[in-house]
């Protein structure tokens, strides 16, 4: 499997909160929600040294963790 962009990680958390299925598109207020989540939490994960990844380039150990954790701060 190839690195997630921020874009995948934002549609595995909507995936993982059940708004969209794989494959269809999000609204855009889901998406820009999700998105800022990433866009907060992503510079704390790094500062913790738990995103060793560039901001568009997440490792495939780090996916479904990531999309897991934006869920929850999502939800």
């Amino acid at each position: 499997m190839a690195n997630w962009t921020d874009a995948d990680a934002v549609n595995g958390a909507l995936e993982n909160l059940g708004i969209k299925a794989a494959g269809q598109a999000a609204s855009s207020e889901d998406y820009g929600l999700v998105l800022e989540a990433y866009e907060s939490v992503y510079p704390q994960l790094r500062r913790l040294g738990l995103a060793p990844w560039a901001s568009n380039a997440i490792e495939e150990e780090a996916q479904q963790p990531l999309a897991k954790y934006l869920a929850g701060q999502v939800a």
